[in-house]
């Protein structure tokens, strides 16, 4: 049995936010070049459950579907009004889904999509009579003035806001599944989280023209430390793995479609697999200077841009590789029908 994305698509706001709208962090930061050229925001209180509606119709008009056809939804929403309950079920009332179908929420983080995916591809694999099509959707709003973003941080200047979605199916699949893999260093739970608690820097909020969250992403001083020390090894411990299990060799990739959580890990990534594997860093793919960190969405996105955009010959291995919060690290490998 063939399981895959029979569809794939994207939705990306259409107001750009240029990296000068975040002058006032210069202080904080050795140059300003380290953060995006541009990014995207969806300036509405309900702009998760919007992102994720748009994306998925995108995504069952590429997969030739209606919404009778979808039997589960596996989705995650980052920011926005509510912190529970999830999106899900919002996504299957506006898609007019059956009432029987299940609408499933997930709290992944920067891991949203590739996990969701993973979750619809077990689940097909268990039962395919009962889930022969299954809805995977991520979105991410930064921006909303609920939860999200620290205005007063550096990092607020890195994210942008997206959305992605896909259908899992045995029939007309575009990229089959090969292999997933994954590693969790439970070490760093307590060093990114989202919470109440004071900015960063509260002399900075009389020079912010961005919304004000009321609760934000915090990153403990650990973090950046071991992201320096252990997170740089991750591509080049989980993609030998996906390989392995899948059973190609290393050299059969020939893109990486990655998580951007920050310009200068990626690059980190990219120089760690090359030292340690021999795979070239041409091979990565990301749209770090259009949008930034789109948390759950942006490895999405990146994926889909490579199968629509830049395109992806038949037989072509692709690597999908989106590590999220709280050290859960996943990796999977898929090939192009």
């Amino acid at each position: 049995m063939t399981i895959g994305l029979r569809g794939l698509a994207s939705y990306l706001p259409e107001q750009v936010i240029p990296r000068e709208a975040f002058s006032y962090l210069a202080p904080l930061v050795p140059s300003m070049e380290i953060f995006p050229r541009e990014r995207r925001r969806l300036d509405r209180p309900d702009a998760i459950e919007f992102m994720c509606v748009e994306a998925s119709k995108r995504a069952l008009e590429d997969a030739r579907l209606e919404a009778q056809d979808i039997d589960l939804i596996v989705c995650q929403g980052l920011g926005g009004r509510f912190v529970a309950p999830g999106p899900a079920s919002f996504v299957k009332r506006e898609l007019g889904l059956r009432i029987e179908t299940p609408a499933w929420n997930i709290a992944q983080v920067c891991a949203g999509f590739i996990d969701g995916v993973r979750i619809a591809w077990l689940a097909v694999k268990a039962e395919p009579e009962a889930y022969k099509n299954v809805l995977v959707v991520t979105a991410t709003a930064w921006w909303t003035g609920e939860w999200g973003a620290d205005a007063t941080c550096p990092s607020a200047a890195t994210c942008g806001d997206g959305a992605a979605a896909g259908v899992v199916s045995v029939d007309d699949v575009k990229l089959a599944f090969l292999s997933y893999a994954n590693r969790t260093h439970d070490e760093v739970y307590e060093w990114l989280n989202t919470r109440g608690g004071a900015p960063a820097n509260p002399d900075l909020l009389r020079f912010v023209n961005e919304p004000l969250n009321n609760s934000f992403m915090h990153v403990n001083d650990q973090f950046p430390q071991w992201m320096a020390e252990t997170g740089r090894h991750l591509a080049a411990w989980l993609l030998p793995e996906a390989a392995r299990k899948a059973g190609v060799a290393l050299t059969d990739i020939t893109r990486i479609a990655t998580h951007q959580a920050q310009d200068l890990t990626i690059k980190m990534w990219r120089e760690t697999l090359e030292a340690e594997t021999g795979l070239p860093q041409s091979l990565w793919y990301d749209t770090w200077h259009a949008y930034g960190n789109m948390g759950g969405a942006d490895s999405a996105v990146n994926l889909e841009h490579l199968l629509h955009r830049e395109g992806v010959e038949t037989g072509k291995v692709i690597a999908y590789f989106s590590p999220g919060a709280a050290g859960h690290s996943p990796a999977m490998l898929m090939r192009a029908l």
